[in-house]
Parts: C-alpha cells; sequence; structure tokens
C-alpha cells in the first residue's frame, strides 16, 4: 500500500505543525525574505531556506514545504503509529517494538532540535504521551476498531511493519543526516 494513501487513513495530531514558529522563523531571517504579489493580488513572503525547504507566508498564514522530503509529516506518521502501537499492543515482536522505539526516539530528536525555536529534550516523548492518551480515551468499541487495523490485513498493518522493520533505520539515517525544517508538504 503506498505511504501517501496510509496518511489519508490516519488521525495525525493536532500539534503536528507546534513545533514550528513561522512568525518567528521569518523575523529571524527578515534580510532573506522576498516580498512578492501573486496573481491575486495577495502579498507573498517567501524564504528560501536553502536546503530544499521554501517557506511561504500570505494573509498571516505560513506554509512550509521540503523537496527532500516533509520530515515534520513522517514525525506525525510515526506519532499516530508508535501510539497506536502502544494503544494496541501484541502486534509486533520484541525486536520490532524496539526498532520502533529506537525510530521514533531519534526522530523525535531530530524534530526537538530542528523545530522553530528548538524544544526541549523530552517534548517529542510528550507529543507521543499526548497522542497515546487521545487514543487511550476513546470508547472501546472505537479502540478495538482501531486496533483491528493493526492487525495482519488491516490497512494499518503494512505501515507499522514499515516502521519498525530492519530496513527503516538505514533509510531514516539517510533522511536525517542534513538537519532541516521538519515542515509537513508534501505528505507523502
Amino acid at each position: 500500500m503506498r505511504l501517501a494513501v496510509i496518511l489519508m487513513l490516519l488521525p495525525l495530531p493536532v500539534f503536528a505543525q507546534d513545533w514550528i514558529d513561522y512568525g518567528l522563523l521569518m523575523r529571524e531571517n527578515a534580510d532573506r525574505v522576498e516580498t512578492m504579489t501573486d496573481a491575486n493580488g495577495m502579498t507573498v513572503q517567501s524564504l528560501n531556506l536553502g536546503d530544499g525547504v521554501l517557506v511561504q507566508c500570505s494573509d498571516g498564514n505560513c506554509y512550509g514545504t521540503d523537496a527532500g522530503g516533509a520530515l515534520g509529516c513522517t514525525f506525525a506518521i510515526m506519532a499516530d503509529m508508535t501510539a497506536l502501537n502502544a494503544t494496541c499492543p501484541g502486534n509486533l515482536d520484541a525486536g520490532e517494538e524496539a526498532r520502533l522505539k529506537a525510530a521514533f526516539d531519534r526522530m523525535g530528536r531530530f524534530i526537538e532540535e530542528n523545530a522553530v525555536p528548538p524544544r526541549p529534550a523530552g517534548y517529542a516523548q510528550g507529543l507521543l504521551e499526548k497522542a497515546m492518551a487521545d487514543q487511550a480515551g476513546e470508547d472501546e468499541a472505537a479502540r478495538q476498531k482501531t486496533c483491528e487495523r493493526l492487525k495482519p490485513g488491516g490497512d494499518l498493518a503494512e505501515m507499522l511493519g514499515y516502521l519498525s522493520g530492519e530496513d527503516f533505520p538505514g533509510e531514516m539515517n539517510r533522511v536525517l543526516a542534513t538537519p532541516r525544517l521538519p515542515v509537513m508538504n508534501p505528505c507523502l
């Protein structure tokens, strides 16, 4: 199953953009911000961070895109999947559990270090705990339905397997090798 399809199936956390203060980012880089008017007459401010990340702000709304892959999106998916796995135990063996935890911790440190402003150690764990509490707060029927999605043949089983698999740590090391703003777009 393609990751984009998986993304549509996940309840991405509402906190997904909390790690980027775009106003602060634009102020800190004011000398690099370009202002233009788009075809609709709207003023658009653009900041090219030079690492594939482009931030644009218009009418009080800002968003960032990363040509190399939106690590904020990947982290949001990882947080959801890790929380789902904690809420629905028994889908992974001990090695898979250890790889999923190590991957979440590594990506969490990346988010903490590359957020604007940078977040303290443990920030990512707090986001995970919030996601777990949100999922644990579902009524029992809804929780069981969610847990079925993680079992073999369920629509989220492949994603859980991918994130806890033996190949994922190497892929993650490659994409986390370059510090950059953890934006949400394009989200897979």
